[in-house]
């Protein structure tokens, strides 16, 4: 006898927003005077999320000061990658909660990548889902991070285990906030930027070697441009395919190696940027031994990530000396996202804007490390 069954039919579960705005300012006080301008209802039902770091901003510590004035919450989280934990996602919901806020609540992460990722994921939690903004003040949240919705945190000892697809409705854009990064974090999200152009943009890829010193100086004219540049090509991907079940996947070029890298140094260890510029040079030379691309693109990569002064080593320094370290590599890799059961997936290259994604086993993994 047959089962009786009964299909429900909807539509695709929204992700917190129909559209997002992307907003360019040239100075963090035009940014910050739009952004109290824009809202047109109770302010007590704003949210505020910063790291320790940003808060000593004086731009920032102004707006925040402009903001308790205003009786928004500020919730500061302690800096950096290994604070990117579900107990500080706990932290911003338990302070919302405290307050009584209601679901058209607004979260606002101010910040970089780490912030974002925790904040919006903390939204889209929210008494199942409340607005989101996102101030990104890292050029890594900007030109990656910060646009297309994903959210998240680290959990045991893997990157981004625990999270949603959950967009903001709004990103305000300013390369003014850059002036602030270090060294360290300005070379991460370049990173992304190399990146970007490598997929999506050859003119952006060529003012990259040729304007060397003006990118290493952060002129503004560039920064401005490029951001926006990475911002909109990312942002035209994600609406094709908000939740990377096809063509988003060509973003994570160098992340599956840089992912594992990340996670076998220990988190913060290895900028995440830094991180990606490495896995970059790998999927290269994977796409090189697979025969995907040429050796004259393949070296015109690695001259690039060199002329920032990116490591192109099969292994880097950070972990060298680790026992089996390319065998670690090969395992925290097994725990990657976009992995199907029993396969390893790689982002590889044929050429700049040619891209490919395929699964691949062991043994040419091992090649590269």
């Amino acid at each position: 006898m047959e089962n009786e069954s009964y299909t429900l039919n909807f539509k695709s579960v929204p992700h917190g927003t129909e559209t997002s705005k992307l907003i360019y300012f040239k100075k963090t006080k035009d940014l910050f005077e739009f952004f109290w301008s824009t809202f047109r209802r109770n302010y007590e039902e704003i949210i505020i999320v910063t790291d320790e770091k940003i808060a000593e901003l004086k731009n920032v510590k102004e707006f925040l000061e402009i903001s308790k004035e205003k009786h928004a919450e500020i919730v500061t989280i302690p800096t950096g990658e290994i604070n990117k934990t579900f107990d500080n996602v706990l932290v911003m919901l338990n302070r919302a909660l405290s307050k009584g806020f209601s679901r058209r609540c607004t979260f606002v992460a101010l910040g970089g990548g780490v912030i974002s990722d925790m904040c919006a994921l903390a939204s889209s939690l929210y008494k199942r889902g409340a607005q989101l903004q996102i101030i990104p003040t890292t050029l890594l949240s900007m030109s990656d991070a910060a646009i297309g919705g994903k959210t998240g945190c680290d959990y045991g000892a893997y990157k981004n285990m625990l999270g949603t697809f959950y967009p903001a409705n709004t990103i305000y854009f300013c390369p003014e906030f850059l002036d602030s990064l270090s060294k360290k974090e300005y070379y991460s999200g370049l990173a992304e930027v190399i990146k970007t152009a490598m997929l999506y943009d050859k003119d952006l890829f060529e003012l990259l070697k040729s304007d060397t010193r003006k990118v290493k100086d952060r002129d503004e004219v560039i920064l401005y441009d490029a951001i926006k540049k990475c911002s909109i090509a990312k942002s035209r991907i994600v609406e094709q395919d908000i939740t990377e079940k096809d063509i988003r996947r060509q973003l994570n070029l160098g992340h599956t190696f840089a992912h594992a890298l990340e996670s076998v140094a220990g988190f913060g260890v290895v900028p995440h940027g830094c991180a990606v510029a490495w896995g970059i040079g790998r999927a290269l030379e994977m796409s090189l031994n697979l025969g995907y691309c040429s050796k004259e693109y393949r070296d015109d990569v690695f001259e690039l990530l060199e002329l920032y002064g990116y490591c192109t080593k099969a292994i880097p320094d950070e972990i060298k000396n680790l026992e089996d370290a390319g065998a670690r590599l090969i395992e925290a890799m097994k725990q990657d996202k976009k992995n199907e059961p029993g396969k390893i997936c790689f982002i590889l290259q044929k050429g700049l804007e040619d891209t490919v994604i395929i699964n691949v086993d062991e043994k040419q993994i091992k090649k590269v490390l």
